[in-house]
């Protein structure tokens, strides 16, 4: 005889008031609920379901029974089932269109969720729930990957709530760009620089943000060379790139969790705010370990320490190639991530970039989604640049001086395509980014060759 916790399917069926509801499995979203059936027998409940899972697109009818209901929660909308996709997609499906009526039907599913059958899992524990959410959670990508298997068009559609986020965004810019201009000295403090020197700055900013956001690499490896050609000090392009990328890094971040690139939760974390969140940590204190190596243990010429970079991140883009061309993908190895989370933040901390690159092509090669990966390293990188941007700030307070006046242009051309970037990366087909990413990295990297090695 097949059994049921009986207590958990009566808890469960005072709770039918569910319609419109998220369901949720072990693996994410997977629909919503269009309605309930009354009138089963006291071990069954059952909802139907919109479908759409990575993979497989559908829209259809699923009856769950209301032992593989985990828990309802209503205060977010949200019905959260104890089984994985396969499992539930390879359940038995009814010929009749009343499924609740069928009893036959009805005992095919529960011979498949019953214990012995292919849907079965055992209960787990309270202690078990809790070990698996803190430190296993879903995948940091699968928001990417549900998105993926949706039409171009529905992609590219955009809702009210992204509408309206575009617009606060766009008021954003206008105001943060006059705002600066005036904290760094007003328009007057720039009447030395010639304006089509301006307007290059601005238009830099803007095709290599695109690119960072697009590829979660690139702005500061490959802007700062421009800017120092332009005729700019260093000591007026280091504090203004680092201000720049703290902006710009943290708005795309939002915009990529906006357009489901990344799935971000604060209350609670989820797994993919937890591994931002350890990115820039570890990123961070490989950078301090780094510096303080550097410069009290040992010397590193520049150009080793470039040189380095430049090959770390042709090897990993050209393995990223190779297993992109044979259509394979890395298996899924979140924790690798921050193993290349410590190397990018040594490249920091040594002063020679490559922070993103490695981010990026890191979160690739452990199996994570690219869009994701993108994602990952533009808020990670977003979030290093703002302690790095305090610091800058803290040697105001005492005294030294630094110059910001790249800093309104910058934000004027980085920051529209901070927050465009996000939504191209949403609307276009993962195979795309499946090169995109590495050969854009290998570009970031002859970059760094040219100005290590160019004069």
């Amino acid at each position: 005889m097949l059994t049921f916790d009986l207590q958990r399917v009566r808890e469960k069926a005072l709770s039918t008031d569910v319609v419109g509801y998220e369901v949720e499995d072990l693996q994410g979203t997977i629909g919503k609920v269009d309605g309930t059936t009354e009138g089963l027998v006291p071990s069954f409940i059952s909802v139907d379901l919109v479908w759409s899972l990575p993979g497989k697109r559908a829209t259809r009818r699923v009856i769950l029974p209301a032992a593989v209901i985990e828990r309802i929660d209503h205060g977010a909308r949200k019905v959260y089932v104890d089984r994985r996709h396969k499992e539930i997609m390879n359940a038995p499906r009814s010929l009749k269109s009343q499924t609740d009526t069928d009893d036959g039907y009805l005992n095919e599913l529960r011979r498949h969720y019953g214990p012995g059958g292919a849907g079965y899992r055992a209960p787990r524990d309270a202690w078990t729930e809790e070990f698996g959410r803190v430190f296993v959670g879903d995948r940091i990508d699968a928001a990417a990957l549900r998105d993926k298997e949706r039409p171009v068009s529905e992609r590219a559609r955009l809702s009210e709530h992204s509408v309206r986020t575009l617009l606060v965004a766009a008021g954003i810019w206008a105001g943060g760009f006059v705002v600066l201009t005036f904290l760094v000295g007003g328009f007057s403090s720039n009447v030395d620089v010639a304006v089509w020197k301006i307007v290059a700055v601005i238009a830099f900013a803007f095709l290599f943000e695109t690119m960072d956001s697009s590829s979660g690499m690139g702005f500061g490896t490959a802007l700062s060379p421009l800017l120092l050609v332009l005729g700019f000090a260093p000591l007026q392009v280091v504090p203004g790139l680092l201000a720049a990328e703290a902006a710009t890094g943290l708005a795309a971040g939002l915009m990529h969790n906006e357009f489901r690139n990344i799935e971000l939760s604060w209350r609670p974390l989820n797994q993919a705010t937890k591994t931002v969140l350890a990115i820039a940590a570890i990123g961070g204190l490989g950078a301090i370990v780094a510096q303080v190596l550097t410069y009290y243990a040992f010397t590193l010429s520049e150009t080793f320490v470039r040189t380095y970079i430049g090959i770390v991140v042709v090897v990993m883009a050209a393995i990223i190639l190779t297993i992109s061309s044979r259509g394979e993908r890395m298996p899924y190895r979140p924790r690798r991530v921050l193993v290349f989370a410590a190397v990018a933040g040594a490249n920091k901390g040594i002063g020679a970039g490559g922070y993103g690159p490695v981010i990026t092509l890191g979160g690739v090669l452990s199996g994570v989604f690219e869009k994701t990966s993108v994602a990952l390293a533009t808020m990670a990188e977003g979030v290093a640049s703002a302690l790095g941007t305090i610091t800058f700030l803290v040697l105001v307070a005492l005294g030294t001086e630094v110059d910001w006046r790249l800093l309104p242009w910058l934000w004027a051309g980085a920051l529209p395509a901070a927050v465009i970037s996000p939504y191209v990366v949403r609307v276009m087909p993962s195979r795309v980014w499946r090169y995109v990413v590495p050969v854009y990295a290998v570009a970031v990297a002859a970059i760094l060759f040219v100005d290590t090695f160019g004069g």
